[in-house]
């Protein structure tokens, strides 16, 4: 949690370096209603420490940043909070895929978050893939495993060379299983630790090739939800069935 509000205070910063003084006396009023003044430097980070919540992130603080950056119609920033948002919303789903493979990838509750559904459908399409296994076993013996994990993840944007939503799956379903199956390597207390030290590398990687940036630009997790649930069967029969009884009603 100490490393995640470290990440959080490095976007802040960016932001605040960013910002111009009239825009940051704007930000000052918009939390706190004061009359605005030209703030120091000091009491600017003092504002956003009061935004972290002792190195705790919160959904609503970036929200709010979100809300107060596209009024000043400064979307550069908010662009800069939308990546942020993806990057932990990659982190969790690397969390919650090892959660389905250790309990059941087939659990269902009609309130799912976009997050949850992307974990429960990677984790059941990767638990028995045959095709990445033989080198996900091999990598999670690999104490430095990370330059491998770049090389896997270039062969698989390589075509193309354009990412994709059917390419991201890709590539979070390799890294979720790599990361679980190192974790299965560490059984008892340290088990945990490690996965959170995996993600953390893995986080890194990724961000060599920009996926958090791309799922941003693209709709972020909701749109990769709804694009993994368009692929079920169950849901492409729906649609065939609604467009069937929509075509009778216009006939």
């Amino acid at each position: 949690m100490l490393k995640a509000g470290r990440h959080f205070e490095k976007v802040l910063l960016r932001i605040l370096d960013e910002l111009t003084s009239i825009e940051r006396s704007k930000l000052c009023f918009y939390c706190r209603k004061d009359s605005p003044k030209p703030p120091n430097q000091e009491e600017m980070q003092q504002l956003f420490r009061e935004l972290q919540d002792r190195n705790m992130i919160s959904s609503s603080n970036v929200s709010f940043l979100k809300e107060f950056t596209n009024t000043i119609l400064r979307y550069d920033l908010t662009n800069i909070l939308l990546e942020y948002e993806s990057e932990v919303e990659v982190g969790t789903i690397l969390k919650e895929y090892a959660v389905f493979r250790d309990e059941n990838p087939n659990f269902d509750c009609p309130e799912m978050s976009s997050t949850q559904i992307i974990s429960k459908h990677l984790s059941r399409k990767f638990t028995n893939c045959s095709e990445p296994l033989t080198k996900i076993v091999r990598l999670s013996k690999d104490t430095s495993f990370q330059d491998d994990l770049r090389l896997s993840i270039d062969e698989m944007t390589r075509e193309g060379n354009e990412l994709c939503w059917s390419s991201i799956l890709q590539i979070l379903g390799f890294s979720s299983e790599l990361a679980y199956r190192r974790m299965c390597l560490f059984p008892g207390p340290s088990k945990f630790h490690r996965l959170l030290s995996d993600i953390d590398d893995v986080r890194l990687v990724l961000q060599e090739f920009k996926i958090a940036s791309w799922m941003a630009r693209n709709g972020g997790v909701a749109v990769f939800a709804k694009f993994i649930t368009n692929q079920d069967p169950k849901e492409i029969a729906r649609q065939e069935e609604i467009k069937g009884l929509v075509a009778q009603i216009i006939c």
